[in-house]
């Protein structure tokens, strides 16, 4: 997990914690995209130095496509959420 001011989480006790304090106010609603959270991953690990990370997203279901958006189209949602994924690699 990242806390709201993009720092990391240190091990799996401290996500916990900080899953168990969010969760009651947390409200999940669309449209989804992981970019933001794909892109604020990437900062933390540049910060590091490179130092190895674990990313844990924790959805309420699949990236949004737009009602307008053909099956043969991606919505921008989806292309954010892939743009952020190539850029992290």
């Amino acid at each position: 997990m990242i806390h709201s001011d993009h720092t990391p989480c240190h091990g799996f006790e401290e996500v916990l914690s900080y899953y168990r304090k969010i969760v009651p106010s947390l409200r999940l609603a669309g449209p989804t995209s992981y970019a933001p959270v794909v892109k604020a991953a990437i900062d933390i690990v540049e910060k590091s130095g490179g130092q190895y990370h674990v990313l844990l997203l924790i959805a309420d279901g699949q990236v949004t496509r737009s009602v307008n958006t053909s099956a043969k189209e991606l919505s921008p949602q989806e292309e954010q959420t892939i743009q952020s994924i190539v850029n992290a690699r």
